[in-house]
């Protein structure tokens, strides 16, 4: 291998990182709220998952208006930046549409019922402190759920 012996090589590697605007203040909320502000952690996971993927819109939209940019003629065609959006074409799953939509579905209905078994151990579980409450109020009347 490039007349190396075999083991581990360290190098150094030009990199960085970039945030838009939104995924910014995505950040910022998430580190300044706290769940007892009146906003839960699933509000921020999923305020920042919206976030994520309309970046991401974003820049598949920048890559499509590229492509068909220089597809058209209208732009000259850059190699480097074409073999970089084959790379990113090249690392995306391929996925059959029928498989996707059935995982989809399914973990859709695991996460309703997951959503639907915490709402009723939360009502049980206010259910049993007014029972209790009621019980300390007229313990002569109370029954037991």
């Amino acid at each position: 291998l490039w007349g190396l012996p075999l083991g581990l090589a360290f190098g150094a590697c030009l990199w960085g990182a970039t945030a838009s605007q939104a995924e910014r203040v995505t950040m910022e909320a998430v580190a300044e709220a706290a769940p007892g502000d009146g906003v839960s952690t699933l509000d921020l996971h999923v305020a920042s998952l919206q976030s994520s993927l309309n970046s991401l819109r974003l820049r598949a939209d920048t890559i499509v208006g590229y492509l068909e940019a220089v597809e058209s003629g209208a732009l000259g065609p850059d190699q480097k930046v074409l073999r970089s959006i084959a790379g990113i074409v090249q690392s995306l799953p391929v996925v059959d549409k029928a498989d996707l939509e059935k995982t989809f579905f399914e973990d859709y209905a695991d996460s309703m019922m997951v959503k639907y078994l915490a709402t009723v151990t939360k009502s049980t579980s206010r259910l049993n402190e007014v029972s209790e409450k009621f019980q300390k109020i007229d313990p002569s009347r109370s029954h037991r759920l």
